[in-house]
């Protein structure tokens, strides 16, 4: 459906202006109502609320009604800006192209000295919200500045406010509101009072919803139930004045409500605690964090419970949550139980678990470009558990971090159909999963690193000092990283590596996969480092560098040990893969081996030797690089050396169950390259800048 609208702002002279609601006007019938939500500070400290009539019938479209926003100040002047397109207002979704102002300067009206600008235009009301940036000024100085939203909302989910004016006290007492009267079903309970104070709940209390604009308030033991709200009004809201700290308390206290938000426009500061046993029950979606910062913290023995949750929803928002055991000794833990669940939307997201457990269905850390969403599972001396039955996604669309540390717990409670992806859209993604610590655990069905091939993001997964991740499959995919370094992994369907793909072992590592599972790499895929993988069958296709390779793999730094030795605890199948082998010497522990516990057959297969560290062998000098204990077959190998000048010969012969590198002359030195890259006879800029190129294609 459309509407056509008018939207009226208007400049009181002197005093703040309370909520004002719109009055249809008398040619109209039935009106639909525009909700607007702004804020501005400077010395216009306060807040504006106003609602908005768009006639559906029987208005001139020109005169459809207006709401009255009130500001502080005589001097006060009221306008939008854009400076993309140099118009009054910046409009940034679901604005129909026939968008147009009426009167784009400020202009004096009839009513007490009031200034206003009447901005018209079509748009679908029914399917959109109108955001833009607002600014004030006063004697042309700028004084406040923020964004707005303009929301469809029909008449029926309006609510009036009823504000709350004495310090501690009743809820239910009639007198401590204005106007008189406790609040009912069609009404928000407003709490603006720069106190603190403590408002108590002798019997249970009801209300639509209820708006903590500012201060520091405590809901007091008692029961409240504000459930009202929609996904245009919701029920509760915490922080929505412009540059000031609010804060809301639940002690010891039971709250229900109806899609709440925390912080919800820029500029705004909104934070939640829940402890002393409370318990918060969202029957809709929980937002911390909208356009501002928006925090909840849920301390021991307290509850919190949503159907969804977003934290940094907006590109401008930032969200945080954190469960914190004060007092483990105890026994009493924080509990989050919610579905669907968004760290970092468009914005900035973070979760601190420090104790207690969390239970969710899908999560989503950092899902659209330019998002940042961290997650941290673990604290020393606490137990920190979060089941989850849907997929976990770490770096969706933008950048997404999951921390599991000091003993944290993450499993999947899905029967085995769900994925963990670790870097997910082309481009924008960037996913890190880390385990560092004994007993930290990542339990999942499957899991994907860098998901989408050619066109996902990157992706890297870190287990360390003691770290265990036991997964039914996973798959390294391009741009994904694998790194195992003091740590466990264990796998019990498949361990794929495709093209590209990279896992990395360091300091005797383990990669176990059950006896009648997969692991197969294929061409473009590396395996690297020193550690173990024990499997029955696997099939390498990719590339083998025991130790890791001169030039460390994208994503795993600080792993800079060129000797190592990888052992394949089963049969082994080199098809057509490649081997790296460094060599710094003759003694053991200088150069690189591959062990197999089974037979190994390397047949059309690459064997590269890389002499490191200014090694030359001499004829004579022999290396097994290779050890079978079950025997090797042999056939076709490409041979292929770096590190000493061209004309050095070898030879690879299979002798008692390994394969052993024989020099058959004396290496020269390789030659240093020449820095006369463009070959005019002379080292100059260009020179230089064809270095620059080389280099910058090699990264």
């Amino acid at each position: 459906m459309k509407h056509t609208f008018l939207m009226a702002l208007c400049i009181l002279a002197g005093g703040y202006a309370p909520i004002a609601e719109a009055q249809s006007p008398a040619d109209c019938e039935s009106g639909a109502n525009l909700e607007y939500i702004g804020t501005y500070g400077g010395d216009l400290s306060g807040d504006m609320r106003g609602s908005f009539f768009a006639g559906t019938s029987g208005c001139n479209s020109n005169s459809i009604g207006r709401g009255i926003i009130g500001f502080q100040g005589s001097l006060a002047q009221f306008f939008f800006s854009d400076p993309l397109t140099e118009s009054a207002v910046t409009f940034t979704t679901c604005v129909k192209p026939d968008l147009s102002f009426r009167d784009d300067t400020l202009r004096n009206t009839d009513d007490g000295g009031q200034r206003g600008m009447n901005i018209s235009g079509t748009m679908d009301l029914s399917a959109c919200t109108l955001r833009g940036t607002w600014e004030t000024k006063i004697n042309n100085t700028p004084e406040g500045e923020g964004t707005f939203t303009m929301t469809y909302v029909p008449p029926s989910l309006m609510r009036e406010p009823i504000r709350w004016v004495a310090v501690n006290g009743d809820f239910n007492i009639a007198s401590n509101w204005d106007p008189e009267g406790v609040p009912g079903a069609d009404q928000d309970a407003v709490f603006d009072q720069i106190l603190v104070y403590a408002v108590s709940f002798g019997s249970p209390a009801f209300s639509g919803g209820f708006d903590v604009k500012r201060g520091f308030v405590t809901f007091l033991t008692g029961t409240y139930q504000a459930t009202g709200g929609s996904e245009l009004v919701p029920s509760a809201v915490v922080g929505t004045s412009i540059d000031t700290n609010t804060f809301l308390s639940l002690s010891s206290h039971n709250l229900t409500t109806a899609f709440s938000i925390f912080a919800p426009d820029s500029g705004h500061r909104g934070g939640v605690v829940v402890k002393d046993g409370s318990n918060w029950t969202e029957q809709g979606r929980m937002v911390i964090g909208g356009g501002g910062a928006g925090s909840l913290e849920i301390q021991e023995s307290a509850a919190v419970s949503s159907m969804e949750t977003q934290i940094g929803s907006e590109a401008s928002g930032e969200g945080e949550v954190t469960l914190t055991p004060q007092f483990p000794s105890k026994g009493l833990a924080a509990e989050w139980t919610t579905g669907s669940i968004a760290v970092g939307l468009r914005g900035k997201g973070t979760v601190e678990h420090r104790g207690g457990s969390i239970q969710s269905h899908v999560v989503s850390i950092a899902v659209e470009p330019g998002s940042l969403g961290t997650v941290t599972v673990g604290s020393a001396g606490n137990t920190a558990i979060w089941e989850f039955d849907g997929d976990m996604i770490v770096g969706q669309g933008g950048i997404g971090r999951l921390n599991i540390v000091e003993g944290g717990y993450v499993v999947s409670t899905a029967p085995g159909t769900n994925f963990v992806f670790v870097g997910l859209l082309a481009g924008s993604s960037i996913g890190n999963l880390r385990v560092e610590g004994a007993s930290s655990t990542l339990d999942v069905p499957k899991a994907i690193v860098s998901a989408g091939g050619s066109s996902s993001g990157s992706g890297f997964i870190s287990v360390k000092n003691g770290g265990l991740v036991k997964c039914r499959s996973t798959c390294i995919e391009q741009n994904g990283s694998l790194r195992v370094e003091d740590s466990k992994l264990t796998f019990n369907n498949a361990f794929l590596v495709g093209n590209l793909g990279t896992v990395a072992l360091n300091n005797g590592s383990l990669v176990a996969v059950a006896a009648d599972a997969e692991l197969r790499v294929s061409t473009g895929g590396l395996v690297t480092g020193s550690g173990s993988i024990r499997v029955a069958e696997p099939e390498i296709f990719g590339n083998v560098a025991p130790g890791v390779v001169i030039s460390d793999p994208k994503g795993l730094p600080g792993l800079d040990d060129a000797i190592g030795t990888l052992t394949f605890g089963g049969n082994v199948d080199f098809a057509s893969a490649t081997l790296e082998i460094d060599v710094g010497g003759l003694a053991e522990g200088n150069f690189d081996v591959i062990h197999a516990t089974g037979a190994v057959d390397i047949q059309d297969s690459t064997v590269l030797f890389r002499f490191i560290d200014g090694f030359l062998p001499r004829t004579g000098d022999t290396v097994p690089f290779l050890v079978a204990d079950g025997g090797v077959t042999i056939a076709n190998l490409v041979l292929e050396f770096e590190g000493v000048a061209e004309g050095f010969q070898f030879e690879v012969r299979e002798e008692n169950g390994m394969l052993v590198f024989e020099a058959l002359n004396d290496a020269e030195p390789a030659p240093i390259p020449s820095a006369d890259l463009d070959g005019d006879g002379d080292i100059d800029f260009v020179d230089l800048l064809i270095f620059m190129l080389q280099l910058n294609s090699q990264k």
